[in-house]
C-alpha cells in the first residue's frame, strides 16, 4: 500500500499490467526491475509505474468485491505529491513485484498421452 493524498492505496502486479511494466524495464525483462531505480528515480516511470499497478488492483478489488472500480492512482497524482515520499514508493513497487514474480504454484507435471501404456 501507498499513501496519496492521505489514503492508502493498493498496487498489483497482474497479468494486465505486466506487459506495460516489463516495457519500462531494461531491456523489456521483469526480471531487471530494480534496476529501474539502481541510479535514482525516475519520477515519470516511477508515476506510469503506480497508475498501471493502481488501475490493476482496483480493477481486481472492484471484480472480487462486486462494487464498482474505484478511480485509480494517477500518474499526475504521483507527481503532484513531495518528493521525499518517491523513495518510498518506490521500495512498496519493488516489494510489490517482487512478491508477485516469486509467487508460485504448485502443479502437478503435465501427463503426456500414452506415455503410461508406451513400453519400447
Amino acid at each position: 500500500m501507498i499513501a496519496v493524498n492521505g489514503e492508502e492505496r493498493g498496487l498489483a502486479l497482474t497479468v494486465r499490467s505486466l506487459s506495460r511494466v516489463s516495457a519500462l524495464c531494461p531491456d523489456h525483462d521483469m526480471s531487471r526491475f530494480e534496476e529501474l531505480f539502481s541510479d535514482g528515480i525516475d519520477a515519470e516511470v516511477l508515476a506510469e509505474l503506480v497508475a498501471v499497478m493502481s488501475d490493476c488492483y482496483e480493477r481486481r478489488k472492484a471484480r472480487e468485491d462486486r462494487t464498482e472500480v474505484r478511480e485509480p492512482v494517477s500518474a499526475e497524482d504521483v507527481l503532484d505529491m513531495d518528493l521525499g515520499d518517491l523513495a518510498g514508493i518506490a521500495r512498496e513497487l519493488t516489494a510489490v513485484v517482487a512478491q508477485a514474480m516469486h509467487a508460485t504454484v504448485e502443479a502437478e507435471p503435465v501427463k503426456k498421452p500414452g506415455a503410461a501404456g508406451a513400453a519400447a
